[in-house]
């Protein structure tokens, strides 16, 4: 039974500064828009069998409830785990999802927070906490952390039975982040300059491990093979790396960067080269890549600049992927992809568009949209594993 997987980041608005989007991560021989690992048949007790999987949150009064889908069957996942999630206000929402050995393993954050009411139908939040968790088969499992620290877990990779998950973390009143991943819950810390550092997403290969992200406040654009850093150049200094790939012994890594302080380019680098993607006149970004049969596939979004009937500036995206430099736009309003895979020559990418005003889980295959049930009034799909 083979797998192919890949996820990203949602809580896009911690990301030190990054903009909209997902950096992804799922593992096996490819992790992150990589080539995707062959796993076997699971035996008695696993649960996962062929088929589409893709993860994400829906809403429910109000507040985000994780799940996953498989075949377009939606299973809420379960809190349970020896803590409180009773808070005033709490978020569970899913970032990676990789199948292996038959098992499900998926990757989250759990934000919690007081809200306090200043005046009827207004509130703020106080002791606001971030917390990275992941659940393996439906059974939730929080990564440790001193009680000072806030965790946050983008990408996950499974590979000779070893969990990995990528992310970065941050102490009380400290603003740089610290990159890490943690191997089976024992966290790692990845080197990094004064600034902080963030791990946006995972690739396993040959025992190696590889993690792409961003250090420092300016962004600048990295990814780690076994702890060593590796900047990646740019022609700015704002950069970021969102996916990484690694197939035949090249290290893909696809991301953007503020070209010229005007526009945001999408580009990915082939060992350390870099390689620019045809867009529009406003910008693109890239967040997730795949490689399968040599070509490399890029999931992302195209900006655009339109003015509303008042005259006031607004930027709609449209969701499309790149293979081998060739760009295909995706149908949906305003919508924004999340994670790519590559099956049997068909081609997966998990996402959001706009739908009646909220947003609506989905994803592409072959440039058809599907979207994916919730029952409430929003819901969004992060990352995608398929099966074979």
């Amino acid at each position: 039974m083979k797998v192919i997987f890949w996820g990203i980041l949602v809580f896009w608005f911690l990301l030190a500064g990054c903009d909209n989007g997902g950096a992804g991560g799922a593992g096996g021989a490819g992790g992150s828009g990589g080539v995707g690992g062959t796993g076997k048949k699971g035996g008695a007790g696993n649960v996962a069998g062929t088929g589409v999987y893709i993860t994400g949150s829906y809403k429910h009064n109000g507040q985000d409830m994780a799940c996953y889908w498989k075949d377009g069957v939606r299973t809420n996942l379960s809190f349970s785990a020896g803590k409180s999630v009773t808070l005033t206000y709490s978020d569970f929402i899913t970032t990676a999802i990789t199948v292996s050995e038959g098992s499900i393993h998926i990757a989250g954050n759990h934000y919690t927070a007081d809200m306090i009411e200043v005046e009827e139908g207004s509130y703020y939040m106080i002791n606001e906490r971030l917390s990275a968790f992941y659940w393996k088969d439906g059974v939730i499992t929080y990564l440790p952390a001193e009680e000072t620290v806030e965790t946050i877990a983008s990408a996950i990779a499974v590979s000779d039975g070893s969990v990995y998950i990528a992310g970065y973390y941050y102490y009380d009143n400290n603003n740089s982040y610290i990159a890490c991943y943690w191997k089976d819950g024992v966290k790692i810390d990845l080197p990094s300059g004064t600034d902080g550092a963030s791990a946006l997403a995972i690739a396993i290969s040959e025992e190696s491990v590889y993690i792409a992200g961003m250090e420092g406040f300016m962004k600048k654009a990295c990814y780690w093979k076994d702890g060593v850093k590796i900047d990646l150049p740019v022609e700015s200094v704002a950069a970021t790396a969102r996916g990484i790939a690694v197939s035949d012994g090249s290290v893909y890594v696809a991301g953007y960067y503020n070209h010229n302080n005007s526009y945001t380019t999408a580009c990915y680098w082939k060992d350390g080269v870099k390689i620019d993607l045809p867009f529009g006149t406003e910008g693109a970004y890239a967040f997730a890549i795949t490689i399968s049969e040599d070509s490399v596939y890029i999931a992302g979004e195209l900006l655009a600049l339109l003015y509303d009937s008042y005259g006031n500036a607004y930027n709609p995206r449209t969701a499309c992927y790149w293979k081998d430099g060739v760009r295909t736009e995706l149908p949906g309003t305003n919508a924004s992809v999340k994670s790519i895979a590559v099956s049997k020559d068909s081609i997966y990418i998990a996402g959001t568009h706009n739908h009646n005003g909220y947003s609506q889980s989905c994803y592409w295959k072959d440039g058809v949209k599907i979207d994916l049930p919730s029952g409430y009034s929003a819901s969004q799909a992060n990352g995608i594993a398929i099966v074979e």
